[in-house]
């Protein structure tokens, strides 16, 4: 009545996990019947009664209307439960092996493509099986569909888990918090697991890695700050004449809503941005052939 998948139509488990239910199938007439004739004394709860709540309305006014079209519907009810199932069975084991084949796991993320999506007769129960395991309800399937043909940047969340639209592509992730989380630095060279910066010699400057930036040290004043980005925050992109919004930045270099979520950037200490690692440098910090410091910043992987 308020929705579901199979799970919904099967119901309650006669076994799950440590939990058995060994009266499940049993009707509260077989089961008070059993205790009359064996003079068993049991405690009614005054709850039992009251239709305020929903499972006692189902008993006490939706049922009977039932009986009426059915009298065994109880009984009906009960054996399809079983034959629901088997189904759910049968439907988590093909739709499970086919998102081991279709869906991309990396880096914390479900990648799933919307062209191969389109044409799969059973996206519904293919996309439900995938999308349960990461908070979503069921009232949320429409929109998580409406993914597959909406513009990149659409999105829909959950709880803990966010699904949005990157050009043909769905990507379900977590839900990032925003962060406060401030780093200075005063002094270089500076290490942590996600984060390296060093000087170097210009001889070893190269470009070709994302992951690898350099800078001219010389134009750098300390301390630095690393941060995440701000709505509002500008910088002078390599190559560009003028400052431009962060947010446009993003969108030029196509980057997908959740990892725009986890964009951090280094300020120096006038507060300019000189970097966002693994997207753009600033123009005022570039490297020319009169550099004679350079900065070497590093980020192997997210902060």
């Amino acid at each position: 009545i308020r929705g579901g998948m199979l799970s919904a139509l099967r119901g309650m488990r006669g076994k799950s996990g440590h939990y058995v239910r060994p009266l499940l199938h049993f009707s509260r007439k077989e089961i008070e019947r059993y205790a009359q004739e064996n003079n068993l004394q049991w405690r009614e709860d005054s709850s039992n009664h009251s239709t305020k709540y929903t499972r006692n309305f189902i008993r006490h006014e939706v049922m009977p209307v039932l009986q009426k079209i059915n009298p065994d519907v109880q009984a009906s009810i009960a054996n399809r439960a079983g034959i629901f199932e088997e189904m759910e069975k049968l439907v988590q084991t093909n739709i499970e092996a086919e998102i081991q084949k279709q869906v991309l796991f990396s880096n914390d993320k479900a990648i799933v493509d919307c062209d191969w999506l389109k044409s799969y007769p059973y996206k519904q129960t293919f996309l439900w099986q995938l999308i349960s395991k990461y908070s979503f309800s069921s009232a949320q399937m429409e929109d998580v569909l409406n993914l597959i043909n909406a513009q990149s940047g659409a999105y829909v969340q959950s709880e803990t888990h966010i699904i949005s639209k990157n050009r043909a592509e769905l990507i379900i992730a977590s839900v990032i918090e925003e962060s406060t989380h401030s780093i200075i630095i005063d002094s270089i060279p500076f290490h942590s697991e996600n984060l390296s910066l060093e000087e170097v010699q210009p001889q070893v400057v190269t470009f070709g890695n994302e992951a690898i930036q350099f800078l001219d040290l010389d134009k750098i004043q300390l301390p630095i700050q690393i941060r995440t980005w701000k709505e509002g925050d500008r910088m002078q992109p390599l190559g560009m004449h003028g400052s431009q919004k962060l947010s446009d930045i993003f969108i030029q270099k196509k980057i997908p809503l959740i990892e725009k979520n986890q964009v951090f950037v280094l300020l120096d200490n006038e507060q300019n941005i000189i970097s966002i690692p693994k997207i753009c440098v600033s123009e005022n910090v570039k490297i020319t052939i009169d550099t004679q410091r350079v900065l070497k910043i590093s980020i192997p992987i997210r902060l």
